[in-house]
């Protein structure tokens, strides 16, 4: 399969940091039709509602930016403030810990795939959480199902993406390089 451009479509960056540890970014194509900010909210649903349960506390988006399709460059962008809810503070353990949730375009069969840093759920046993697992991580996945049958996110091909039944936890392995070194 060819390689598409980059800027093929819309991207929107959210951003979300926390005081001490610093910011990290998650990103979510943007289908070339229908209305942006839609979407936007659509994807901002999906943050308060899937990803803040998983978030450790004191964690919270700080902004977005928009690349327009076709764009070489993004600008500011509105979003609103989410916070995480999970009720755990920020530690050394939870900065590198991430859960992502991936997918397919229906037509193009192109992978994709979104991550959270911060989470304070663990990595599970096999650093892949099934459904019916953990609950918080059943309605992160039911989120991204709802948010990707929306229509408001879309592979770099531009088509639907098809939502895998599990999400993949683990750890950065640079922090975990880091961390081995000491």
């Amino acid at each position: 399969m060819a390689p598409l451009p980059y800027n093929s479509t819309a991207v929107l960056t959210v951003l979300y940091t926390h005081s001490i540890w610093g910011t990290r970014e998650c990103k979510f194509r943007i289908p070339n039709t229908g209305d942006l900010a839609d979407h936007v909210e659509s994807i901002a649903d999906f943050l308060n509602d899937g990803v803040a349960p998983i978030w450790a506390d004191e964690v919270s988006t700080a902004g977005a930016t928009l690349q327009a399709a076709g764009a070489d460059f993004s600008l500011p962008y509105p979003f609103p403030t989410i916070t995480g809810t999970n009720g755990v503070a920020v530690n050394q353990d939870i900065v590198p810990r991430f859960i992502a949730v991936n997918g397919r375009g229906i037509v193009s069969g192109r992978e994709t795939k979104t991550g959270f840093y911060f989470t304070a759920v663990g990595v599970g046993v096999n650093y892949r959480y099934s459904e019916g697992e953990l609950p918080a991580v059943d309605t992160l996945i039911g989120n991204y199902i709802v948010l990707c049958a929306s229509g408001a996110v879309c592979t770099i091909g531009n088509d639907q993406i098809v939502v895998r039944p599990y999400a993949n936890a683990g750890y950065n392995a640079y922090w975990q390089r880091k961390v081995r070194a000491a």
